[in-house]
């Protein structure tokens, strides 16, 4: 009977250990250190990054949590960025699959160029809302950048 008890044990500690990876390798790019860039996508041509920033705006009241895309040009030619935006929210998923025309973006860039997105600056394309920090409201959970092609 210890024999088995013990046995046991063995199992469910294992199970338990296995449910616990499982989750820590399901981890959001929203869990990541503010303010520093992350690469999404690179090549001989050019890079895509992203950051989270929170935004603060005293002159309008409007706080905010934003993930925010660089892109850069590495090359000594003009290249082209295309990307799509998939954002997965609390209750709701938008362009998960990269099909939504409304979600999909060309940057052009001149050599050696880089375009960042900044806090409350509106350039198409370049950032997303996470979340409000004064209202309550649906929160971004994650997101991925799809269909991506640096050329």
């Amino acid at each position: 009977m210890k024999n088995l008890l013990s046995g046991l044990q063995i199992i469910s500690i294992a199970a338990i250990t296995i449910l616990v990876s499982s989750f820590s390798f399901a981890q959001s790019k929203l869990d990541v250190k503010p303010e520093k860039w992350h690469v999404i996508s690179e090549n001989e041509l050019g890079k895509i990054e992203y950051r989270i920033m929170i935004c603060d705006n005293a002159q309008n009241g409007m706080n905010a949590e934003d993930v925010q895309l660089k892109l850069t040009n590495k090359s000594n030619k003009e290249i082209s960025i295309t990307y799509a935006w998939g954002l997965q929210y609390d209750n709701y998923s938008q362009n998960l699959d990269g099909s939504m025309p409304e979600f999909q973006y060309t940057k052009t860039l001149a050599p050696g160029k880089s375009l960042a997105a900044q806090c409350f600056e509106n350039v198409s394309g370049m950032s997303s809302r996470v979340r409000l920090l004064d209202i309550k409201s649906s929160e971004l959970q994650d997101f991925e950048i799809l269909n991506i092609s640096i050329r």
